[in-house]
């Protein structure tokens, strides 16, 4: 039976896992973190631009080793398929996606962005979710909507941070929590916004309304914003988001980074 690969990530994210090699011959690996290492460049990853040690991804610091072993067997598979698919588009990873193509000796596809088409007909009117309902009132490009994504977020300490610099900029927004709704409607409580526990993501970030899009930069939601055309401020955290927002930044130039003070901890 022909196996088809779907990598879920960037093209560029599976170029820099499966040169993990080159890393340690540069000693490069593990990554040490600090002032003058985050700033030495990375220019002979097959088909990335050159990139500062701070973009990489954070398997790459001390417990890489055993990361990289655990998800192995999967890129050993990668040799065996007859297609390899990435959710991506050619025109935002060309050189990527030239390598494997050169590299693999078989079919590689760009198809993105692989997201839901969005329904952009239905009718706004009381039988509207309330976010949509509000969204409908606010001023064309002037709502900021933030999204931390659905699994590891900031910190308590940054949290306190990001709350108060929300409050004090006077901006109006949408803030998806998906995880202690209620302390942050009590936080934000007075400000220019509203905070929900789930919204349509793609339906929110197309709506006219919306004029920014605060993303922690999974590739699902780098490419809702790519798509939809709103400006991105990028806070990444783990994984392939530290890589997109890079991407974003840097490549894309459709988005700005919120740069974070280093704690003891980071």
């Amino acid at each position: 039976i022909p196996l088809v690969s779907l990598w879920t990530m960037s093209a560029s994210m599976l170029s820099v896992l499966l040169h993990f090699d080159l890393l340690e011959a540069h000693g490069h690996f593990p990554v040490e973190s600090s002032e003058s290492k985050d700033e030495e460049i990375v220019d002979y990853i097959p088909g990335l631009s050159p990139m500062r040690l701070r973009d990489l991804p954070q398997i790459f610091h001390d417990t890489g080793h055993q990361l990289f072993n655990s998800f192995k067997p999967c890129f050993d598979e990668l040799s065996k398929a007859k297609y390899l698919i990435f959710p991506s588009a050619y025109e935002l990873e060309p050189k990527a996606v030239q390598f494997f193509t050169s590299k693999l000796g078989f079919p590689v596809y760009a198809t993105g962005p692989l997201i839901p088409f969005p329904d952009l007909s239905a009718g706004y009117d009381d039988s509207e979710p309330d976010y949509i309902q509000w969204l409908d009132k606010q001023p064309e490009s002037s709502v900021l909507y933030i999204s931390q994504g659905s699994f590891l977020s900031a910190s308590e300490a940054q949290m306190e941070e990001i709350v108060r610099g929300v409050r004090e900029s006077g901006v109006r927004f949408l803030w998806v929590a998906r995880g202690g709704e209620s302390k942050l409607k009590k936080a934000l409580e007075g400000s220019s916004g509203i905070v929900v526990s789930w919204c349509d993501q793609l339906r929110v970030l197309c709506h006219v309304a919306v004029g920014g899009f605060w993303t922690h930069c999974g590739f699902n939601s780098t490419l809702e914003g790519l798509h939809s055309g709103v400006p991105m401020l990028v806070f990444p955290f783990v994984w392939d988001q530290i890589l997109n927002a890079k991407m974003v930044v840097e490549e894309w130039k459709v988005g700005m980074r919120i740069e974070r003070e280093k704690t003891k901890t980071e």
